[in-house]
């Protein structure tokens, strides 16, 4: 899935976030989009419910640059797992062991991978459900389920944000 790196100007509600943080694009081809993205979040949660709607179960993935007002840019990856089967809980520990098998596809032993619990690491985040991800003790990003008070997507899907 591909998604353009503009967002609405709803994009801060829906995650929470100053939209003074956001950078403002002056000769935007349109009026709806005016801002660059701050994460990839965004984009798969406002696309999750159709998808889910058309395919029944769906898995998606996009590696693309999010943008801030700090200096620099950083290139993110975001994979997304959603589900219509299971309880949330399974999804989130599911798309957990699909990374360690990731990891270690690409070399890295599991021991040295960790899941440290967080309690909320971005707006949409389920408490109870999200850690951040280390690898010899370096964050790499986070994974959480989305919280089911808190986006509109009604059944249970489990993310990874860097």
């Amino acid at each position: 899935m591909y998604h353009s790196s503009f967002v609405a100007f709803t994009d801060p509600e829906l995650i929470e976030a100053d939209s003074e943080s956001y950078i403002q694009v002056q000769n935007a081809s349109s009026e709806a989009y005016t801002q660059l993205r701050q994460t990839l979040i965004s984009n798969f949660v406002t696309d999750l419910e159709s998808e889910i709607r058309n395919h029944g179960e769906v898995d998606f993935f996009e590696l693309g640059k999010t943008h801030s007002k700090k200096e620099g840019e950083i290139a993110r990856m975001a994979i997304f797992s959603a589900k219509m089967n299971g309880k949330n809980a399974d999804q989130f520990y599911h798309v957990q062991n699909e990374l360690i098998q990731l990891f270690e596809e690409l070399g890295i032993a599991k021991e040295r991978i960790s899941f440290v619990p967080g309690a909320t690491l971005f707006a949409l985040a389920h408490p109870a459900q999200s850690a951040h991800i280390s690898i010899d003790g370096a964050h790499i990003g986070i994974i959480a389920s989305l919280h089911p008070q808190k986006h509109p997507v009604r059944k249970p899907r489990s993310l990874l944000r860097r």
